[in-house]
Parts: structure tokens; C-alpha cells; sequence
């Protein structure tokens, strides 16, 4: 997380909205201040200059071509989702929107990543006792086209607008 800063990712793009305020917030909520959240540990800030309330931070990981990493590595960016609307959930939150998480410069391939991310969001909105919207936002038509194809196999659980 802390080593991407100022690359043009997402976290990058939301800082550079949001000001400075929105980091001094983020190392004030974690339990360590001086230390970096680990892989899939969330913390909630406010959203300061950006058009949302409340942002969740959190550490994905870094995709690893090794086959015998996949599980590993699909069970942290579960984690991920899951962890976010857990936190989010806390604070009564019924609208959150997800980038394409490990997709950009942790090099998640849109296709293996899909999946693992509708499957996180339907189990942690299942298990929450709030209507949720939720959002998938991209940035490249490759990531569409990999949540399309996997949330039009889902309609059992999500109402697929694009």
C-alpha cells in the first residue's frame, strides 16, 4: 500500500482528491500508527475531499504467478472485500464502491480477480443486516468486461446495471 503512493493507481488518484488530511486520518485510525496495515486489515476514514463519506483503506496483495500462491493469494483479496464491508456495515453504510482491488500495479489479471471479488461482496452482503449497493468501478474496459461476464452468472444475488 505504502510503496505504490504517488504511482497513478487508485490509492494514488484518491490521495491526490482527497489531501493530505486523508492520510493524516488513515495513520491515526490504525492501532500502530507507525506501522503499515497488513494484507487485508481495513481501516475507515473519512472521505475529506472526495464525494464519498467514508473510505476504506486496506493492503491487497501483490499477484504472484506460482500456481501453489493462487489459493494464498485468492483468500487475502477476499479478504479484502470482505474486511471493507464489515467495516463499512459498522458505520451504516449502504452504498460502497469497489475498484478493481490488486488489479492495477499489484498485477491481479481482471479475470482471476473477478470472481474472487463477487464472491467476497455477495457472502459479506449476505451476512450483513443492511440493503447494500454495491458498486464495481473501473478505470479500463478489460476489468468490465471480466465483472460482466461473472455478474451475469450471479443474478440469483446481484441486480447487474451497467
Amino acid at each position: 500500500h505504502w510503496r505504490h503512493m504517488g504511482r497513478k493507481n487508485v490509492d494514488a488518484r484518491l490521495h491526490e482528491v482527497a489531501g493530505p488530511a486523508l492520510l493524516k486520518a488513515m495513520q491515526a485510525a490504525k492501532k500502530d500508527p507507525a506501522a503499515e496495515l497488513g494484507i487485508a486489515e481495513v481501516v475507515v476514514t473519512a472521505g475529506f475531499g472526495l464525494s464519498s463519506q467514508w473510505v476504506a483503506h486496506t493492503v491487497t496483495p501483490d499477484f504472484d504467478l506460482r500456481p501453489e500462491a493462487l489459493a494464498e493469494l485468492s483468500a487475502q483479496l477476499s479478504a479484502c472485500h470482505f474486511h471493507c464491508i464489515q467495516a463499512l456495515c459498522k458505520l451504516s453504510v449502504h452504498h460502497i464502491a469497489f475498484p478493481a482491488l490488486s488489479c492495477g500495479v499489484k498485477n491481479f489479471n481482471y479475470e482471476i480477480a473477478a470472481p474472487i471479488a463477487v464472491d467476497a461482496v455477495a457472502t459479506a452482503a449476505a451476512d450483513s443486516a443492511h440493503d447494500l449497493a454495491i458498486d464495481f468501478v473501473f478505470r479500463e474496459p478489460g476489468g468490465l468486461g471480466a465483472w460482466r461476464r461473472v455478474l451475469e452468472n450471479r443474478s440469483d444475488f446481484f441486480d447487474v446495471q451497467l
